[in-house]
């Protein structure tokens, strides 16, 4: 199998699903925000500062340039996500450790500020990922519906709230499944998020389960249909 990677509208839908995830984000209360997640230790603001990371995480790549005819596609990027994931955890905390009042803030502020910035760009333009890799612009988009997809439905699942999943998200997130490669070299390891340690059915192909960063998995096709998309 190859990395072809169709990213077509990927902009679009990654800004389309961060304002409805930030749509629910902002109906969170602050006792909503001390609740547990399917994540491990962190809990729903740990949550919502990743997601709003996020925003953060495209902004920077925005400011690298690299050569075209270098980039990878995202397929290439999810073999080696694994290998930040302390990395990610510590961040995380940090982030969340201002206090839900400033993560609750966050994502509006970023939001408004990088759907700024991309208005401009062109979504070919080749960038630097933190891990060397070089992609287009719009790959990245694409990588980042697929983390908000995943994520928007680890948040209704804390909160037992409703959230607009973009359609065009999660036709990038159920691509990604479809495309990866029939081996991806994942190891089981002790989960970052203070999970027990496990394997990840990345190479499970007959099945309807999408594997999750951090060992979760879900059906995301089933729940994707329960939202309309």
């Amino acid at each position: 199998m190859t990395d072809e990677f169709d990213t077509a509208g990927s902009g679009a839908a990654m800004l389309a699903q961060f304002e409805a995830t930030n749509a629910l984000v902002a109906r969170l209360s602050d006792e909503q925000a001390l609740l547990p997640t399917r994540l491990g230790e962190w809990r729903v603001i740990e949550l919502v500062a990743h997601i709003s990371s996020n925003l953060t995480f495209v902004q920077n790549v925005l400011a690298t340039r690299a050569e075209a005819g270098t980039e990878t596609s995202p397929l290439h990027w999810y073999r080696q996500v694994d290998e930040f994931a302390g990395y990610i955890d510590e961040g995380t905390r940090a982030d969340a450790a201002v206090g839900w009042i400033e993560v609750h803030n966050s994502m509006p502020t970023r939001l408004a500020a990088l759907t700024q910035l991309l208005a401009d760009e062109d979504l070919g333009r080749v960038v630097v990922m933190i891990n060397g890799d070089h992609m287009t612009l719009e790959a990245v988009c694409a990588t980042r519906c697929v983390e908000l997809v995943l994520h928007t439905l680890d948040l209704v699942a804390a909160t037992s709230m409703e959230c607009h999943l973009d359609a065009g998200a999660v036709d990038i997130a159920k691509l990604q499944r479809r495309s990866r490669p029939p081996r991806c070299g994942c190891r089981s390891r002790r989960g970052v998020l203070g999970t027990s340690a496990t394997s990840c059915n990345h190479d499970e192909t007959e099945n309807d389960e999408r594997a999750i960063p951090h060992g979760r998995s879900f059906p995301l096709s089933r729940v994707a249909a329960s939202y309309g998309v």
